[in-house]
């Protein structure tokens, strides 16, 4: 739908407050605006399904791979890039391949 810009500035009032008043501005980890988000997408808490048929998806946190990935890049940014292609496709082809296996096995879609 069209956005609220109304209830977009309370959000944002809310995301704001939370930022200077919880230690190092956590808080906000706790706390979810998303707008426009299509289903499927596989971002908790703001992730829905629409359809008859079951299905899943996989929404990985990689704070630690990019820890690993872009000191190596030594500030070269398409270095960078490819690095995080690689190291996002060591760690989590494995991931998508047991959740394929889990698809067949059990009759339900795999979204990604």
């Amino acid at each position: 739908g069209p956005l609220d810009r109304a209830a977009a500035s309370r959000l944002a009032d809310a995301i704001l407050t939370i930022s200077q008043t919880t230690a190092g501005g956590e808080g906000n980890f706790q706390f979810c605006a998303s707008f426009n988000v299509p289903p499927k997408t596989p971002f908790f808490p703001a992730s829905y399904h629409e359809g008859a048929s079951p299905s899943f998806a996989i929404g990985c946190e990689t704070s630690e791979l990019l820890a690993h990935a872009m000191p190596r890049a030594g500030g070269d940014l398409p270095r960078a890039k490819a690095l995080l292609v690689d190291t996002f496709t060591d760690q989590l082809l494995p991931l998508q391949a047991i959740a394929r296996q889990l698809s067949q096995a059990h009759g339900l879609q795999y979204d990604g």
